[in-house]
């Protein structure tokens, strides 16, 4: 018993020091990892460049724990989960939303909210946000999951350390930034789909 607790101890890492711009870090309930809300909030893009430069990666969000960790640690800042869409592939269903922001992260992991992603307005969505405080068509279970959104909004900073960014998003990072909001194609029957949904989410309304 107490051999089990001292490799307990001694497997919970020491997370980096304090400072203004990432504030105090926290350690997850492992004791393996460090996360930390930058202070000033930009672009998924610049987020990963932001974390990368700390010697840590945007999160990998493994389980529903990990996530309600992550989402009350962000508090009422909406914060860019780690997750993003490869760029121009259509997000009307969660086909190609398995690339992650940090090195090695494998994670299946997935929480959005009802009728999300869903490129809203038919404007190319290809990143993830949590804990925007609405919610989503007028439904209440939608309320603090993921929704897609353009890599180009501001949104608040979380990094995981350590870890580094994956050479994927590093290579994906501008592209996502520059179609962040555009149409996409008409022939992917974007249109159709909205009205659609409009049409089902009149009737989810609590």
């Amino acid at each position: 018993m107490l051999a089990t607790l001292a490799t307990s101890v001694a497997a919970q890492i020491s997370c980096p020091t304090a400072t203004s711009e990432t504030g105090q870090w926290s350690r997850n309930r492992n004791g393996d990892k460090c996360w930390a809300v930058l202070e000033d909030a930009c672009s998924f893009e610049c987020c990963v460049q932001r974390c990368g430069a700390l010697g840590a990666s945007t999160p990998c969000v493994q389980d529903t724990q990990d996530n309600r960790d992550l989402t009350g640690l962000a508090g009422s800042r909406p914060w860019w989960v780690g997750m993003y869409q490869s760029p121009a592939r259509d997000s009307r269903t969660l086909f190609g939303w398995n690339q992650w922001g940090a090195q090695n992260c494998s994670s299946n992991f997935h929480d959005f909210g009802i009728h999300e992603p869903n490129d809203w307005d038919c404007l190319q969505e290809n990143c993830v946000v949590a804990n925007r405080p609405y919610s989503s068509y007028g439904n209440a279970r939608s309320r603090y999951r993921w929704l897609d959104e353009p890599c180009n909004r501001i949104r608040h900073c979380v990094c995981e350390w350590p870890g580094a960014p994956s050479s994927n998003v590093l290579q994906d990072g501008p592209t996502l930034t520059r179609e962040a909001g555009r149409p996409l194609p008409r022939s992917s029957g974007c249109l159709l789909r909205q009205r659609l949904l409009l049409g089902a989410c009149r009737s989810l309304r609590l």
